[in-house]
């Protein structure tokens, strides 16, 4: 973790978006995310699965959340080196 990568994915991608998250830490220093907030909403997230560990840099959650009595699925990642999260957006086709 010493050196930035060359890029910076969260300038060239639409598809992402930059969110506040609120995040547990189990013992052995595993996040856990609990809340996020997206267009001025706190979502209280009701389960986490955390999916993809990509290269120590990234880490990849699938998150349900309840918005208005019906469970939405979300996927939030957590860059390391700018230590942001982001939410991935539908592509819109």
């Amino acid at each position: 973790m010493d050196e930035k990568p060359s890029y910076d994915s969260f300038d060239d991608n639409p598809n992402i978006e930059t969110v506040p998250v609120i995040v547990a830490f189990s013992r052995d220093g595993r996040m856990k995310p609990l809340y996020f907030r997206y267009f001025g909403m706190r979502l209280k997230i009701d389960n986490t699965w955390r999916i993809n560990e990509r290269d120590k840099t990234w880490y990849d959650y699938v998150c349900e959340v309840t918005l208005i009595d019906r469970v939405q699925v979300v996927r939030l990642s957590y860059d390391v080196y700018t230590q942001k999260w982001v939410i991935h957006l539908p592509v819109e086709r």
